[in-house]
Protein backbone atom coordinates (compact mmCIF):
# COMPACT_ATOMS: atom_id res chain seq x y z
CA UNK A 1 0.00 0.00 0.00
CA UNK A 2 2.47 2.42 0.70
CA UNK A 3 4.47 1.41 -2.33
CA UNK A 4 1.10 2.31 -4.30
CA UNK A 5 0.90 5.85 -3.09
CA UNK A 6 4.03 6.39 -3.47
CA UNK A 7 3.82 5.78 -7.21
CA UNK A 8 0.74 7.85 -7.21
CA UNK A 9 2.68 10.58 -6.01
CA UNK A 10 5.13 10.34 -8.19
CA UNK A 11 2.77 10.56 -11.12
CA UNK A 12 1.49 13.52 -9.95
CA UNK A 13 4.67 14.91 -9.66
CA UNK A 14 5.59 14.64 -13.24
CA UNK A 15 1.59 14.86 -15.23
CA UNK A 16 2.26 18.64 -14.95
CA UNK A 17 5.67 18.29 -16.75
CA UNK A 18 4.36 16.16 -18.98
CA UNK A 19 0.65 18.64 -20.12
CA UNK A 20 3.43 21.24 -20.26
CA UNK A 21 5.24 19.57 -22.75
CA UNK A 22 2.10 18.22 -24.64
CA UNK A 23 0.50 22.53 -24.54
CA UNK A 24 4.40 23.18 -26.10
CA UNK A 25 4.10 20.96 -28.31
CA UNK A 26 0.70 22.16 -30.06
CA UNK A 27 1.31 25.33 -29.70
CA UNK A 28 4.91 25.28 -32.06
CA UNK A 29 2.24 23.33 -34.33
CA UNK A 30 0.56 25.92 -34.04
CA UNK A 31 2.59 28.49 -34.95
CA UNK A 32 4.16 26.54 -37.82
CA UNK A 33 0.70 26.12 -39.68
CA UNK A 34 0.41 29.76 -39.08
CA UNK A 35 3.20 31.28 -40.60
CA UNK A 36 1.52 31.84 -43.66
CA UNK A 37 -0.24 35.29 -44.41
CA UNK A 38 -3.54 35.67 -44.65
CA UNK A 39 -5.33 36.31 -48.01
CA UNK A 40 -5.86 39.99 -48.32
CA UNK A 41 -8.84 41.41 -50.22
CA UNK A 42 -6.61 43.50 -52.64
CA UNK A 43 -4.07 40.53 -53.99
CA UNK A 44 -7.31 38.35 -53.82
CA UNK A 45 -8.69 40.68 -56.35
CA UNK A 46 -5.45 41.41 -58.56
CA UNK A 47 -5.19 36.96 -58.86
CA UNK A 48 -8.60 37.26 -60.45
CA UNK A 49 -7.27 39.01 -63.29
CA UNK A 50 -5.34 36.02 -64.28
CA UNK A 51 -8.20 33.42 -64.82
CA UNK A 52 -7.67 33.85 -68.65
CA UNK A 53 -3.62 33.65 -68.49
CA UNK A 54 -2.45 30.10 -69.58
CA UNK A 55 -0.28 27.68 -67.60
CA UNK A 56 1.16 24.37 -67.15
CA UNK A 57 -1.21 21.64 -68.00
CA UNK A 58 -4.10 23.99 -69.88
CA UNK A 59 -5.02 22.18 -73.20
CA UNK A 60 -6.26 24.84 -76.06
CA UNK A 61 -7.54 24.35 -79.24
CA UNK A 62 -6.04 26.37 -82.37
CA UNK A 63 -7.62 26.90 -85.42
CA UNK A 64 -5.51 27.74 -88.01
CA UNK A 65 -7.81 28.79 -91.60
CA UNK A 66 -7.36 26.47 -94.49
CA UNK A 67 -4.31 25.12 -92.57
CA UNK A 68 -5.93 21.65 -91.14
CA UNK A 69 -2.57 20.14 -90.00
CA UNK A 70 -1.98 22.84 -88.12
CA UNK A 71 -5.16 22.83 -86.56
CA UNK A 72 -5.77 21.03 -82.88
CA UNK A 73 -5.73 20.98 -79.51
CA UNK A 74 -2.25 21.68 -77.55
CA UNK A 75 -0.87 21.62 -74.25
CA UNK A 76 0.87 24.15 -72.50
CA UNK A 77 4.07 21.82 -71.37
CA UNK A 78 6.24 21.65 -68.11
CA UNK A 79 8.40 24.12 -69.61
CA UNK A 80 5.58 26.77 -70.06
CA UNK A 81 5.57 26.52 -73.76
CA UNK A 82 3.01 25.12 -76.71
CA UNK A 83 4.51 23.15 -79.50
CA UNK A 84 3.14 24.01 -82.64
CA UNK A 85 4.08 22.50 -85.96
CA UNK A 86 6.87 24.22 -88.54
CA UNK A 87 8.09 26.58 -86.19
CA UNK A 88 8.36 24.58 -82.42
CA UNK A 89 7.97 25.79 -79.33
CA UNK A 90 5.84 28.57 -78.70
CA UNK A 91 5.70 30.40 -75.17
CA UNK A 92 2.25 30.20 -73.65
CA UNK A 93 2.78 30.60 -69.71
CA UNK A 94 1.54 33.78 -68.30
CA UNK A 95 -0.24 34.65 -71.24
CA UNK A 96 -3.47 35.46 -72.13
CA UNK A 97 -5.42 34.09 -74.94
CA UNK A 98 -4.95 37.20 -77.08
CA UNK A 99 -1.77 37.88 -76.41
CA UNK A 100 -0.58 34.12 -77.21
CA UNK A 101 -3.03 34.32 -80.82
CA UNK A 102 -0.99 37.41 -81.49
CA UNK A 103 2.53 35.66 -80.78
CA UNK A 104 1.59 32.85 -82.40
CA UNK A 105 0.27 34.69 -85.59
CA UNK A 106 3.80 36.54 -85.63
CA UNK A 107 5.69 33.46 -85.63
CA UNK A 108 4.15 31.64 -88.08
CA UNK A 109 4.00 35.30 -90.68
CA UNK A 110 7.12 34.96 -90.33
CA UNK A 111 8.50 33.10 -93.31
CA UNK A 112 5.73 29.89 -92.55
CA UNK A 113 2.43 31.37 -93.78
CA UNK A 114 1.03 34.55 -95.65
CA UNK A 115 -1.22 36.68 -93.24
CA UNK A 116 -2.56 33.42 -90.93
CA UNK A 117 -5.60 33.83 -89.73
CA UNK A 118 -6.09 32.01 -86.33
CA UNK A 119 -8.34 31.73 -83.38
CA UNK A 120 -7.28 30.01 -80.00
CA UNK A 121 -9.54 29.11 -77.32
CA UNK A 122 -9.16 27.40 -73.88
CA UNK A 123 -10.22 23.56 -74.66
CA UNK A 124 -9.59 22.38 -70.68
CA UNK A 125 -8.07 24.56 -67.83
CA UNK A 126 -5.57 22.70 -65.75
CA UNK A 127 -6.69 21.16 -62.45
CA UNK A 128 -7.21 22.41 -59.20
CA UNK A 129 -5.61 20.23 -56.07
CA UNK A 130 -7.59 19.32 -53.14
CA UNK A 131 -5.69 17.51 -49.88
CA UNK A 132 -5.16 17.26 -46.19
CA UNK A 133 -8.33 16.52 -44.04
CA UNK A 134 -11.14 15.70 -46.59
CA UNK A 135 -12.45 12.53 -47.24
CA UNK A 136 -11.59 12.20 -51.23
CA UNK A 137 -8.69 14.37 -51.50
CA UNK A 138 -6.81 14.37 -55.09
CA UNK A 139 -6.88 16.14 -58.21
CA UNK A 140 -10.24 17.76 -59.57
CA UNK A 141 -11.44 19.60 -62.98
CA UNK A 142 -11.24 23.47 -62.93
CA UNK A 143 -14.55 25.21 -62.81
CA UNK A 144 -14.97 28.85 -64.35
CA UNK A 145 -16.15 30.64 -60.91
CA UNK A 146 -16.22 27.65 -58.53
CA UNK A 147 -16.01 29.22 -55.02
CA UNK A 148 -13.94 27.86 -52.48
CA UNK A 149 -16.62 26.34 -49.88
CA UNK A 150 -18.08 24.39 -53.52
CA UNK A 151 -14.61 22.82 -54.22
CA UNK A 152 -14.37 21.26 -50.52
CA UNK A 153 -18.25 20.66 -50.78
CA UNK A 154 -19.47 16.60 -50.83
CA UNK A 155 -19.90 16.89 -54.66
CA UNK A 156 -16.17 17.74 -55.26
CA UNK A 157 -13.96 16.24 -52.58
CA UNK A 158 -16.34 14.53 -50.09
CA UNK A 159 -16.50 17.68 -47.58
CA UNK A 160 -14.43 17.79 -44.66
CA UNK A 161 -13.46 14.88 -41.98
CA UNK A 162 -13.81 15.03 -38.57
CA UNK A 163 -9.84 16.63 -37.96
CA UNK A 164 -10.40 19.51 -40.14
CA UNK A 165 -9.88 22.61 -39.47
CA UNK A 166 -13.59 24.11 -40.84
CA UNK A 167 -12.89 27.57 -40.63
CA UNK A 168 -9.73 28.01 -43.07
CA UNK A 169 -7.53 26.73 -45.55
CA UNK A 170 -4.21 27.24 -47.02
CA UNK A 171 -4.55 27.94 -50.25
CA UNK A 172 -1.75 28.08 -52.57
CA UNK A 173 -1.97 29.92 -55.75
CA UNK A 174 0.57 31.04 -58.82
CA UNK A 175 1.64 34.56 -59.01
CA UNK A 176 2.17 36.86 -56.30
CA UNK A 177 0.02 35.27 -53.75
CA UNK A 178 1.92 31.92 -52.62
CA UNK A 179 0.50 30.45 -49.97
CA UNK A 180 -1.98 32.11 -47.81
CA UNK A 181 -4.56 31.23 -45.14
CA UNK A 182 -8.05 31.86 -46.97
CA UNK A 183 -11.60 31.63 -44.83
CA UNK A 184 -13.87 29.24 -46.41
CA UNK A 185 -16.74 31.78 -46.00
CA UNK A 186 -15.22 34.68 -47.68
CA UNK A 187 -16.53 33.48 -51.35
CA UNK A 188 -13.27 33.01 -52.56
CA UNK A 189 -13.16 31.94 -56.33
CA UNK A 190 -10.99 29.43 -57.62
CA UNK A 191 -8.26 29.78 -59.64
CA UNK A 192 -6.94 27.24 -62.45
CA UNK A 193 -4.01 25.16 -60.90
CA UNK A 194 -4.91 26.47 -57.08
CA UNK A 195 -3.64 24.15 -54.72
CA UNK A 196 -6.33 23.72 -51.45
CA UNK A 197 -4.56 22.05 -48.30
CA UNK A 198 -7.42 21.30 -45.35
CA UNK A 199 -5.05 21.45 -41.95
CA UNK A 200 -5.78 19.64 -38.69
CA UNK A 201 -7.63 21.44 -35.78
CA UNK A 202 -5.49 21.94 -32.89
CA UNK A 203 -8.40 22.26 -30.30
Amino acid sequence: MVYKTHTNLRDAKFRPAVLLAFAVMTLVAGCAQTSAPLLQRAAYERSLGRTSQLGVGDKVRINVFGESDLTGVYSVTADGQIEFPLIGAVRAEGLTLTAFRQHLKSRLANGYLSNPKITVEIDSYRPIFIHGEVRNGGEYPYRIGRRLKDAIAVAVAGGFNYRADEVRVLLTREGDIGQVWANVDDNIVIMPGDNIRVVERFF
